[in-house]
C-alpha cells in the first residue's frame, strides 16, 4: 500500500509534467488549501451576522424572497 508521500510524490510528478497554465491552477488550488482561513473584520462581520444568524436557526432564504423568484418567469439574459 503507498504512503501518503508516495501518492504525493506521484501526484506531484504528474503535475510537472503538465502544462504550465495547468500547472498555475494546481498552484493556486493548493495555496488555497494551505492558506489560513480569511479572517473577518469589523464591517464584514456586521454585514454577515443577520444572515449567519439566520442559517444558524436554519432560514436560509426568506419565504417572500424565494416566492419572488419562484414566481418570476424565467427570461433569457439580454431579452
Amino acid at each position: 500500500m503507498e504512503s501518503t508521500r508516495e501518492k504525493l510524490e506521484t501526484l506531484f510528478a504528474t503535475v510537472l509534467s503538465l502544462p504550465e497554465a495547468e500547472q498555475e491552477i494546481v498552484v493556486d488550488a493548493l495555496n488555497e488549501i494551505t492558506s489560513p482561513p480569511y479572517q473577518l473584520f469589523g464591517a464584514e462581520v456586521r454585514v454577515l451576522s443577520p444572515a449567519l444568524a439566520r442559517a444558524a436557526n436554519g432560514r436560509f432564504a426568506e419565504d417572500t424572497a424565494v416566492r419572488a423568484i419562484l414566481d418570476t418567469p424565467w427570461q433569457k439574459p439580454g431579452s
